[in-house]
């Protein structure tokens, strides 16, 4: 007896056969039970696309083999597998699925993944689903589908509470922020470096960080940022800010550092030493334009000096020339000097007087912040 193969995946069947026969008039009956086991081929073809865009649907679909059915349903389970990203419940519309069923009759079952658009700025996820069913059943491989991220719109952004800072005075707080109402789906790592074209120094302001970090399930991070007070006169300095992390544009900001330094009058004064000295006829005088002690200059100053004629007695000729100008070089030093010379003439005369005045200085960087001469000094001229 042959049993034919069918195709049909089923469970094994009982051929029962009976036999009677009649032998001298007495009626005998025997049955014997024969089992019949399938051969059929249990491989079940798993196929489907490798990635999906984050809010569209993918379809996989579970085969048996070419023109085999079966009797009863096959219920595959689906076991959640492990991967370096892997998806969660949370990123599947109805969560992670559990079954897939090939109906009785049918060849194959499909599987829909639909993927859920969130507001987290996340890596490549993997859903990793591992098929089983009970009766022998093998399968090709589990489903793997990456996952990614839809493309974020906007760049992070660097906000400040107080566009201008003083030298010490209260901070500003930088905010890095994602764009919109995103969130960071893991830690966001944005680099935090100065530009170039930055006119503060590094000794201008506090220290910046190298990065700031926006934690997973977070929308921003903070930074702060001093202006320090260096007793240096100085004009409004810029601090350049810029950002970069992977994958994103960050954009960058400007803040300006104000000094403090020139609000004090007393450190916008230029002294003129020494007051009321005495030249010689034959020699010369030794003279400093000085700031307040401890203070310097980013840049240059220049004084412009002449003679006020109407207070001075002295004739051109009784000295010699009076600089125009007398700088006070940026930050080497808090001074300059000069020399004036009283030629010997011969003549006899009294004590004049040489009256020198000042001119407003000529500071570029401090056209806001006027210096004066401290004293109008008289020189006194005496014959030798």
């Amino acid at each position: 007896m042959e049993a034919a193969a069918d195709d049909i995946i089923e469970s094994a069947e009982l051929l029962q056969i009976t036999a009677t026969a009649d032998v001298f008039g007495y009626t005998n009956s025997k049955s014997a039970g024969i089992t019949i086991n399938d051969v059929s081929n249990k491989m079940i073809t798993v196929a489907g696309p490798a990635t999906v865009a984050e809010g569209n649907t993918v379809t996989w679909t579970f085969s048996l083999p070419a023109g085999v059915t079966s009797e009863q349903a096959i219920v595959i389970t689906l076991a959640h597998g492990a991967a370096p990203h892997a998806a969660a419940a949370a990123d599947l519309e109805g969560g992670l699925p559990a079954t897939v069923t090939i109906a009785a009759g049918a060849t194959s079952a499909t599987l829909d993944i639909e993927t859920k658009a969130d507001n987290l700025i996340e890596p490549e996820e993997t859903l990793v689903l591992t098929p089983s069913a009970p009766g022998g059943f093998t399968f090709s491989k589990p489903v793997s589908v990456a996952i990614q991220d839809a493309p974020v719109s906007g760049n992070i952004s660097m906000l400040a509470t107080t566009a201008t800072i003083r030298e010490g005075a209260a901070n500003t707080t930088i905010t890095v922020a994602l764009p919109g109402s995103y969130i960071a789906g893991s830690d966001i790592v944005v680099n935090i470096s100065k530009n170039a074209l930055s006119t503060a120094a590094n000794t201008d302001h506090s220290a910046l960080p190298a990065t700031v970090t926006i934690p997973a399930g977070q929308h921003a991070a903070t930074f702060a940022v001093n202006a320090l007070n260096d007793q240096i006169l100085e004009q409004l300095e810029t601090l350049q800010l810029e950002g970069a992390t992977a994958g994103m544009t960050v954009d960058g900001i400007s803040i300006s550092l104000e000094d403090a330094t020139s609000l004090d009058p007393a450190n916008t004064k230029i002294t003129l030493l020494p007051a009321g000295a005495r030249i010689t006829e034959g020699s010369a005088g030794q003279f400093r334009l000085s700031l307040p002690a401890g203070i310097t200059s980013s840049t240059d100053i220049t004084v412009q000096l002449a003679k006020t004629d109407a207070t001075s007695t002295a004739a051109d000729t009784d000295h010699g020339a009076i600089p125009a100008n007398v700088t006070i070089p940026a930050l080497a030093t808090t001074s300059a000097d000069f020399a004036i010379n009283a030629p010997a003439d011969g003549i006899l005369e009294p004590v004049e007087v040489l009256q020198v005045g000042e001119l407003l200085p000529q500071v570029s960087i401090l056209a806001a912040v006027p210096l004066k001469l401290q004293t109008e000094p008289a020189w006194y001229l005496q014959t030798a």
